[in-house]
């Protein structure tokens, strides 16, 4: 079954750190914060690069084209052996749109929230 980990929480919690870690699996997919690909707030997600390092690499222009409803069935189609896929836009309204796009479809929703106590 195919899973979507939403990590949730407040900047500098360690959501990218967790992120990285649980997608450096052979068949995970670290997409960062992808709402910001889809809502971008700051100029430099008008043009994102893919972390891969592969100056040629397209794979989010592919997933562009499956938009912000389809994105996780975007990457899941694109890269058939990924099982999971770890998005760490913590942004809330993301998150639940995301979730009820997801709902009557078969993947697996799973739900983290970092949060750093001061």
């Amino acid at each position: 079954m195919k899973k979507v980990v939403f990590i949730g929480g407040t900047s500098y919690s360690g959501s990218t750190f967790l992120d990285l870690m649980l997608s450096n699996a052979d068949n995970g997919f670290s997409c960062g914060e992808v709402s910001a690909f889809f809502r971008p707030f700051r100029s430099h997600h008008l043009d994102p690069k893919c972390s891969c390092g592969d100056p040629t690499c397209c794979i989010w222009e592919k997933i562009g084209r499956y938009g912000e409803r389809g994105v996780y069935e975007g990457i899941f189609k694109e890269m058939p052996h990924i099982d999971f896929v770890v998005d760490s836009s913590k942004n809330p309204l993301w998150i639940k749109d995301q979730i009820k796009n997801l709902r009557d479809s078969e993947v697996e929703i799973i739900n983290i929230l970092s949060w750093v106590f001061p």
